[in-house]
């Protein structure tokens, strides 16, 4: 079965830790961009009230800090896991584990204790319908991961409002980085591609809802939060709040499905679909053929018949290995074509500043897609080539 799938060079890819550091670092800025927009003001008019270029006396520390400690919480919880000793250290994991698990144990503490103070005074200063807002995302968590919620003890012990706000990794919601197709089986048994189509089918739903929340807690609390939070005597301009929550919005979502569903993890897919594809014509070849076939394998060759995946649009879409980086990077291409068309038709600083911001984070990301799909399309060019 080898000749039926290519090996791909070695690419570097970021890992876990580097990925929640861009995204922390990505989603705080975005939140300073917001305020930007909202508290402007007009310092270089010679009547201007103020010499700065910004309202800093109208802005609320407490619920800043209360927001960003939410939003890198996926990063120190990537820290705190015991998989990024060895991403970290060169030395030995297991002589400074202890060391380095009590330094992060303070560090999350402290991080708590601080969020627990800040919302204490933002308990003080808004009324009870402004702080529905804060715990809005739990029903979004709610409504993405209920079949996956079970009423557990074990769970429910250690399931918080913070952890929900920052991010959802514990047994009963794991959710696997990586697929990995096994080739030797599955051209022996045909149950084992039914059970590899099974947990593929799992693996995209469960990535899909981990990319959606991921989005909407991004974009609700550097976005969306900072808005309805503002003191009322803020005038700020409702289309520039909504154009920059827009770009943030679609900038995080093509990050987090970059990262998700990688080059490799696109490869994998495309093997299991084209290997289901040479065992379902060999099977009913074989049956056509009236060879002997046991009922086992005539079984397991009908469940994959009728397997979800197979129902599924992801069965198409992945069943060409470029087909998923065309999508990406028309998404990649088509937002930055919209940011260089809103730089030319505005001229306000704070805007010109902010796009001017994402557009270079988006010129980043737009390399890796341009790398992943030249590389795609030159392996498995010479692949069609040779066949």
């Amino acid at each position: 079965m080898d000749m039926l799938h290519q090996d791909l060079p070695d690419i570097p890819l970021d890992n876990e830790l580097l990925y929640h550091f861009l995204s922390s670092t990505f989603s705080i800025l975005s939140l300073i961009l917001q305020y930007i927009q909202i508290y402007k003001t007009i310092w270089w008019l010679p009547q201007s009230h103020t010499p700065y270029a910004l309202n800093f006396y109208l802005m609320d520390l407490y619920l800043m800090v209360y927001v960003i400690i939410i939003l890198i919480k996926p990063f120190i919880m990537t820290i705190k896991s015991k998989e990024s000793y060895g991403e970290m250290f060169c030395t030995n994991r297991f002589t400074l584990s202890k060391y380095i698990n009590a330094g992060l144990n303070l560090l999350f503490i402290g991080l708590f204790v601080i969020q627990i103070l800040s919302f204490y005074y933002v308990f003080q200063t808004y009324d009870v319908l402004r702080l529905l807002f804060l715990i809005y995302p739990i029903f979004i968590y709610l409504i993405l991961y209920h079949n996956q919620i079970h009423f557990n003890p074990k769970f429910w012990t250690s399931f918080n409002l913070y952890q929900i706000c920052g991010t959802f990794k514990n047994e009963n919601l794991h959710i696997e980085k990586s697929i990995k197709h096994n080739c030797m089986d599955i051209s022996v048994y045909p149950a084992h591609i039914y059970k590899e189509i099974n947990h593929l089918n799992q693996f995209i739903h469960l990535n899909i809802k981990n990319i959606l929340y991921n989005t909407i807690i991004i974009a609700y609390y550097a976005c969306f939060l900072p808005c309805v939070m503002a003191p009322p005597i803020i005038n700020y301009n409702l289309r520039d709040i909504i154009l920059l929550s827009m770009i943030i919005t679609v900038t995080t979502l093509a990050h987090s499905i970059y990262h998700t569903f990688s080059y490799k993890n696109v490869d994998e897919i495309y093997k299991i679909c084209i290997h289901f594809d040479y065992i379902m014509a060999d099977t009913s070849q074989n049956i056509n053929n009236h060879s002997h076939l046991n009922d086992k394998v005539i079984c397991d060759t009908t469940n994959i018949q009728e397997s979800e995946f197979l129902q599924s649009p992801y069965f198409l879409f992945f069943k060409e290995p470029t087909n998923f980086i065309k999508s990406l990077l028309m998404l990649q291409s088509t937002l930055i074509a919209c940011q260089m068309y809103s730089l030319y038709i505005n001229t306000e600083w704070n805007l010109v500043l902010s796009i001017g911001f994402l557009l270079f984070c988006n010129y980043y990301l737009l390399f890796k897609i341009l790398r992943d799909y030249f590389t795609l399309e030159k392996v498995y060019g010479i692949k069609s080539k040779s066949s």
